[in-house]
């Protein structure tokens, strides 16, 4: 029997950043108006289309196993160093039909890490179209989305998620659509958006 890794406690920070492949284009995210579905922030995505996610860490961890939608994913490192670590993974939304009006989809997230346990999250979605443009791509722009962890032997997994953030790439439209106004109304401005290495980001960025 192998010994059991002694887990690290501490906090760390897990960013998650989702692209359209093959433009490397940002996805969509709206505030919803009403109170009606399980959380406030939508992010929109299109069927039959693949996906880039980009998971880093601060300070450096080592990503076990990510698992999308009940799937396993196969991530390999593209950055590390003394501060933090990035790897990335495809995620398609190929044979999957559009959310139908007035619902939302779960696209939940699990990340085993060594040593800390695991780290889960679930965004709330909508599916559209591939060809609907318009409406996907009417919101804010969602730049990452933080999830701030502490080891907790008392927490699903070993690790418990305190603060979920999600933060948009500035727009600089001087008058944004309806859907724009209030969008992602924790998206931070433009001095506060970098949150780990900008050499780590800039190497992704160029693979």
């Amino acid at each position: 029997m192998q010994p059991q890794q002694p887990q690290q406690q501490g906090s760390f920070r897990v960013t998650l950043s989702i692209r359209k492949e093959p433009e490397g284009g940002p996805v969509f995210c709206k505030m919803e108006q009403t109170q009606r579905f399980k959380q406030l922030k939508t992010v929109k995505l299109h069927t039959d289309t693949t996906y880039r996610v980009d998971v880093s860490f601060k300070p450096p961890r080592s990503l076990q196993s990510l698992v999308i939608q009940d799937q396993v994913m196969a991530a390999c490192e593209r950055a590390r160093d003394s501060t933090a670590c990035a790897y990335s993974s495809y995620y398609t939304t190929e044979g999957l039909k559009p959310s139908k009006k007035g619902t939302r989809e779960d696209l939940c997230i699990v990340m085993k890490v060594l040593g800390s346990g695991e780290v889960s999250t679930c965004l709330q979605t909508k599916l559209y179209k591939a060809r609907d443009i318009q409406h996907c791509e009417w919101g804010s722009r969602l730049h990452c989305i933080e999830l701030d962890c502490t080891g907790a032997d008392d927490a699903p997994g070993g690790v418990r998620v305190e603060k979920e953030t999600y933060r948009a790439i500035p727009s600089f439209t001087p008058d944004p659509s309806p859907e724009e106004e209030g969008c992602c109304g924790a998206c931070s401005s433009p001095s506060k958006i970098p949150n780990i290495s900008t050499e780590i980001f800039k190497e992704i960025a160029d693979t």
